[in-house]
């Protein structure tokens, strides 16, 4: 029997970063540069997308979103807009609103 660290680390983790990788990718950041920021090498991101590293725990799609968003934070305001389905020239005009009190 594997002790719950040991699931962890063979397991989870590296569907978290499988999880984070794809997000990545779909904010146009490059697998070198994913590879950077998960401190993890090409090979292992190149893995990530192959579906050859990180398949052992499949995620709920809710749970897939959640770490999508954490990604997410490489997409400047508008990505975020959109991707949540706000008017971008409605929300630059409330933020304006609201910074000149």
């Amino acid at each position: 029997m594997k002790h719950p660290q040991e699931v962890e680390v063979w397991y989870v983790i590296l569907a978290i970063r499988r999880e984070m990788a794809a997000g990545m990718r779909r904010h146009g950041l490059k697998n070198k540069e994913i590879a950077k920021v998960l401190d993890v090498s090409d090979a292992a991101v190149f893995q990530y997308s192959k579906s050859k590293r990180g398949c052992a725990v499949v995620f709920p799609d809710e749970v897939k979103e959640r770490i999508g968003c954490a990604a997410a934070s490489f997409e400047t305001l508008e990505d975020g807009a959109v991707a949540h389905g706000l008017d971008t020239d409605k929300l630059v005009r409330d933020l304006n609103r609201k910074a000149k009190g």
